[in-house]
């Protein structure tokens, strides 16, 4: 896993910048950390490397000796930018470009060829014009037509280059045609890059052969306008997969994405940056109090890890989880970047020479307890060009216990650049020493180690996400039962509820009577002895209610609840929700008539007089319900009437874990679409049983 510098963006380069300010020493450059010399026209005196090529790492950045004014993720606004684009423009012969030196606090950089003195004189005093280039469009208005000399908010520095913009692309050009595309991979060539601030071409080689370096200088023009980025990837290990950690080792090295590696310990209970008195930490609060610029991650920013060069910074918040990466150069240290994701889950660090893969339940092939098999699916997490692994996929390592089978696989990485067009599954049969019985499966490269879950349903919709705004107080946290173990309020479930026979049944015995306008599920996951489904209800009221719901299964094979989450869901989100109902559904209705429907037909239940029915339209549903697998769909009331309930049933897409296919006349969507109706038995109020028909095959396995 690489640290967060090598993950965080770093400097950024940026053509058209602007500012002012003014010092001794104008033309002048730091080069590198060193102290202050002339920046020449004529390439710096760096040692030449092997094949007499110098490496990038030995060839000194242009830096500016003024301080800049601009924050790590601010840039100058787009009227500054248009000044000094369209000055350099009118310097064609001599203009080199521009760049924000970031490492000298964001001093916006002009290079050029000839005097840099005249040049910024004539910057200085220059004042924004409508008819500037702002590389924008529609272009800003001008609102501060001040020469750019008497502005505070920005420092320029110009300095002397070798290299104009027309002759370092016409370098380019020789450089490629002299080494043709065919013969890059012979010779471990990978990319080509240009470097303004080292005023250098990079070659990017990964894995050159012997004598490839020297070939390389003999066949482009001006080697001294060149330097190489040399990558050497490393060996995997030898012999069968060995990553899962110690299982009896409670604090082994784990990692969440753009952090280094660290103890569990560390990773679950960082101190905040409050309690931590460190430079670092000083450029990380800087860039929180700096307005403007890409926002940072938000929650409660903690230390992950702090060394010699390098600190990593977390922000921590229910819904998320954010890093953000401060590097030491030379004497200060920079803010160099920031990400952010999903809560992080923790990963056990792989050894050198390999890389993660993602590892599912193979979804068609759902393990039974009697099985000494689990098949799943495996695939590259990483840009492999969409190739298949073959030989590449390292594994499975597997540790069988009593209580849990923990798998692992990893994969030889591609060498090099490759294209991200999604990497194929690969199907794997595990083999168990005996039959699973109620064990649970489990990815053994997270920390907990992780329930495998089913492939997930690419074509079901998308309702709502764990991040939805909501406040508590919904009805249904209200009712849950309370024997929570220790659960957060608005929770539920635990040992000691009553089981049921489906996880199905789980859910709605959980939901009670459905009397409510709507009902949309969401299988969000589904594993081996354990499903989470998503539930959004829309009450009388019109308030939404957003949910997350898990039930697993015991050693006696009944579905029990564990957790069940509750919020009603802010204003602004409910109607979101409605959105992505109406969006994913207003287009599938069901047929009007179902004799339409060539799979479909319409199919009255009858029923003896005197007959015993249930208490509610709502107890009808849930009966009804009770022996489809849970999908992806949406309970609709559609009339109702003090004699008659109907409901519109649709599902899109495919439930994880399940054969439910589309059967119905939806337009080429992919659904099912049923009418539920309800009438009362009996003809006279109160409506005290209630019986069902509807569709024939509303739902049908394939």
């Amino acid at each position: 896993m690489r640290t967060s510098a090598a993950l965080l963006a770093a400097a950024v380069l940026v053509v058209g910048c602007g500012g002012s300010g003014s010092g001794d020493g104008s033309g002048d450059a730091v080069v590198g950390g060193s102290e202050l010399v002339p920046a020449g026209a004529e390439p710096q005196d760096v040692p030449a490397g092997a094949g007499g090529l110098a490496n990038c790492e030995d060839v000194p950045e242009l830096r500016s000796q003024l301080e800049g004014k601009l924050g790590a993720r601010q840039n100058p606004d787009h009227v500054v930018q248009g000044v000094l684009w369209t000055y350099g423009m009118e310097h064609p012969d001599t203009f080199a470009g521009q760049w924000i030196d970031r490492d000298s606090g964001g001093v916006l950089m002009m290079g050029f060829t000839d005097d840099p003195e005249p040049h910024r004189a004539a910057i200085l005093a220059r004042r924004p014009s409508p008819d500037d280039d702002a590389a924008v469009d529609p272009p800003p208005p001008v609102t501060d037509d001040r020469p750019l000399g008497e502005r505070d908010d920005v420092v320029i520095d110009v300095v002397r280059v070798r290299f104009s913009l027309p002759k370092m692309e016409t370098l380019l050009d020789e450089t490629s045609r002299s080494i043709p595309p065919e013969e890059w991979r012979g010779l471990g060539l990978d990319g080509t890059a240009y470097d303004i601030q080292r005023q250098r071409m990079n070659l990017i080689l990964v894995n050159p052969p012997e004598g490839a370096l020297a070939e390389i200088a003999a066949r482009i023009p001006d080697p001294s306008a060149v330097c190489v980025e040399i990558t050497r990837t490393p060996q995997p290990p030898e012999g069968p997969l060995d990553v899962i950690p110690d299982l009896d080792v409670e604090d082994p090295l784990v990692s969440c994405p753009g952090t280094p590696a660290v103890r569990y310990s560390q990773m679950i209970a960082p101190p905040s940056i409050d309690e931590v008195d460190h430079p670092a930490v000083d450029v990380l609060r800087a860039e929180l109090d700096t307005a403007g610029g890409e926002p940072l991650p938000r929650g409660r920013w903690v230390v992950i890890s702090i060394d010699d060069d390098s600190a990593t910074f977390a922000a921590l918040s229910e819904h998320s989880f954010g890093v953000a990466g401060v590097e030491r150069r030379g004497d200060r240290w920079i803010f160099a970047g920031e990400a952010s994701g999903r809560p992080c889950e923790p990963t056990i660090p792989l050894p050198p020479g390999l890389a993660p893969v993602e590892v599912l339940l193979d979804p068609d092939s759902m393990p039974d307890p009697g099985d000494a098999t689990v098949d799943v699916l495996v695939s590259e997490l990483g840009c492999a060009s969409g190739r298949e692994m073959g030989d590449a996929l390292r594994g499975p390592q597997v540790i069988e216990t009593d209580n849990a089978v923990v798998v692992a696989f990893a994969v030889e990485p591609i060498a090099g650049s490759a294209t991200c067009p999604g990497n194929p599954w690969t199907a794997v049969t595990i083999e168990l020493s005996e039959p699973l019985g109620q064990r649970w499966v489990y990815d053994g490269l997270h920390f907990p180690p992780k329930p495998l879950i089913a492939a997930p349903d690419e074509w079901g919709p998308r309702l709502f996400y764990d991040g939805a705004r909501c406040r508590a107080g919904s009805a249904f946290a209200a009712g849950s039962r309370s024997d929570t173990n220790g659960s957060e309020p608005g929770d539920s479930g635990g040992e000691g509820t009553g089981g049921s026979d489906t996880a199905t049944r789980a859910l709605l015995t959980h939901l009670g009577d459905l009397s409510e306008p709507l009902y949309a599920f969401e299988v969000a996951e589904r594993g081996f002895g354990y499903e989470r489904w998503r539930v959004v209800v829309e009450d009388a009221d019109g308030a939404i209610h957003f949910g997350t719901v898990q039930a697993g299964r015991d050693s006696e094979g009944q579905w029990r609840m564990e957790q069940a989450r509750w919020c009603l869901a802010d204003a602004g989100y409910s109607e979101d929700v409605r959105r992505n109902l109406a969006y994913q559904y207003e287009e599938l209705q069901p047929p009007t008539d179902f004799s339409e429907c060539p799979l479909m037909s319409v199919a009255e239940s009858e029923y003896a007089e005197g007959e015993a029915g249930l208490p509610s339209p709502g107890a009808v549903l849930r009966e009804s319900l009770e022996p489809l697998p849970v999908g992806n769909y949406v309970v609709r009331v559609a009339e109702s009437t003090d004699l008659m309930v109907r409901w519109d049933i649709t599902m899109a897409g495919r439930a994880v874990g399940a054969d439910l296919r589309s059967q119905g006349c939806d337009r080429g969507q992919r659904l099912e679409a049923a009418h539920r109706r309800v009438v009362p038995h009996g003809t006279r109020p109160p409506l005290t049983a209630w019986r069902a028909s509807w569709p024939d095959r509303m739902f049908r396995r394939g």
